[in-house]
């Protein structure tokens, strides 16, 4: 139900039907704030995780100088539409390409370690894909889950008895040590069965356990982050791109530049059609929670529309913190309203079927 005709079945009520919908309304917007809050929370403890992975693959970070295995991009298969894996890295010299998937929190392993043996007959099928992402061919895929050292026992439960091609990092953010797990005693049977590294300088630095979490990121969020994760981190940038022109109003193309600065790029290695379609993306949602305003309502052509930033614009955090605010808020009363409506239909049916009895 959209806010007008919610209003519209409100003001069609009785004065004391409206209360009751208003008290279950203002307790729904209370609940479906903190689940928002709560979600954005999780991605960003996943975005930690992801950037704790990488960090040693960077250019010139520890295992991309030792073993020449480098972090190339997020979601590689993104083009596919396919969320598939969080990261891929790539040694250019041995062919080898590693996909990733974080696991930042774990309730059901199996069901996690499902999702990636999925993950992995998907990107099996699309190769030809993988070799146009990295540029190169692709002699070999070695999948990884990465997950927190609290959760890799269940991981490595969940794997074994599968028996599943799937190496296995703790990452103890603690001690900044991301280690591999070795899930068997013979190395050369957990190689062939694709449960250690191919590469046994990797191997072995890995399982020593090597230094991660360093203070610069290299990922700012991942396309299917949490969009207000995202939103967070392009606005103070797409901000700051404005005051360097002193322009008001910006477009789609604005969007997609930002994306493709490559003084500061926001998403590593993506191709110019990749990241015009997450401009339109984030373009789509910052509209519709307020956060971009659109100057141009009576177009529906979104190349051509102009926007003004609808937030605060003070500081850096004052700018996150109402990005926040309007997302959440806009959201929360969104869904309040549909449960409240879904809360107070059902109330109502008891109570006539109550009468019924008589």
């Amino acid at each position: 139900m959209s806010p007008q005709n919610f209003k519209t079945y409100r003001e069609s009520l009785s004065d004391q039907e409206r209360q009751k919908l208003d008290s279950i309304l203002k307790l729904e917007l209370s609940v479906q704030s903190d689940i928002i809050d709560q979600n954005i929370k999780r991605d960003r403890e996943h975005l930690r995780l992801v950037n704790f992975c990488a960090d040693p693959f960077r250019y010139m970070g520890n295992l991309h100088k030792e073993t020449e295995y480098l972090f190339i991009r997020v979601e590689p298969l993104y083009s596919l539409a396919i969320k598939n894996f969080d990261s891929a890295i790539f040694n250019q010299s041995q062919k080898v390409l590693m996909l990733v998937e974080c696991k930042s929190s774990v309730s059901d392993a199996d069901g996690e370690v499902e999702s990636v043996n999925q993950a992995i007959l998907e990107a099996s099928s699309h190769k030809k894909e993988l070799e146009d992402t990295v540029g190169d061919t692709i002699n070999m895929i070695e999948n990884v889950i990465c997950t927190n050292a609290a959760y890799s026992s269940r991981i490595k439960s969940a794997i074994l008895k599968r028996n599943l091609p799937i190496c296995l990092w703790s990452a103890d953010q603690a001690s900044s040590m991301l280690l591999l797990e070795k899930q068997g005693e013979d190395t050369s049977t957990e190689v062939s069965r694709g449960r250690l590294h191919h590469d046994s300088k990797l191997t072995r630095l890995l399982l020593e356990g090597i230094k991660s979490g360093g203070p610069v990121r290299s990922v700012s969020f991942l396309p299917s982050s949490h969009p207000c994760t995202i939103l967070e981190e392009v606005l103070p940038m797409l901000n700051v791109e404005l005051e360097k022109t002193a322009a008001t109003h910006f477009g789609l193309s604005d969007v997609s530049k930002l994306l493709n600065n490559e003084s500061s790029p926001l998403l590593y290695n993506f191709s110019d059609r990749e990241l015009w379609r997450f401009a339109e993306y984030i373009v789509g949602v910052a509209q519709e929670a307020g956060i971009f305003r659109d100057l141009k309502s009576a177009s529906s052509d979104l190349e051509t529309k102009q926007f003004e930033l609808g937030v605060k614009k003070a500081t850096v955090k004052s700018m996150t913190e109402d990005v926040r605010k309007k997302y959440v808020d806009y959201h929360a009363a969104r869904k309040a309203e549909e449960k409240a409506l879904e809360r107070f239909e059902k109330d109502r049916s008891k109570q006539v079927r109550k009468l019924d009895d008589f």
